[in-house]
């Protein structure tokens, strides 16, 4: 399978359509206006933080805005290039096989998993 035509993304499984496995995961809630509800995490995305339990977890600005577009297109597959484009902007071609899209993904979900679990953060391939 070459590198384009593998599909590598991060897909939030928050909210399913299956009433019974939705019973069993926290479904993605808007507090007030400015305030994103997740799995015990709360995004906030005017102030660019992330907090669980009062506890603000520490992301550079690649990771708040990575796990930002990852929330807001839940349920969608996204491919690197994809998150290339909206995080990065345009790329050259020859970045299309560095490996930095994975190292930031493992850097965020190391973090939030220190915080607490994330099994609406899941990497499909």
């Amino acid at each position: 399978m070459s590198v384009q035509t593998r599909v590598i993304t991060a897909v939030l499984i928050a909210t399913i359509l299956v009433p019974s496995v939705k019973a069993q995961t926290d479904s993605i809630k808007t507090i007030g206006t400015d305030s994103i509800a997740l799995g015990g995490f709360i995004i906030k995305p005017q102030s660019r933080k992330v907090l669980f339990n009062s506890d603000e977890a520490e992301l550079t600005k690649k990771e708040f805005d990575l796990l930002l577009y990852l929330v807001l297109n839940r349920n969608k597959v996204l491919t690197r290039h994809q998150l290339y484009e909206h995080i990065w902007g345009n790329i050259l071609d020859d970045q299309y096989d560095s490996n930095f899209i994975d190292v930031h993904v493992k850097n965020l979900r190391k973090k939030l998993n220190g915080f607490g679990p994330t099994p609406w953060f899941e990497t499909v391939r």
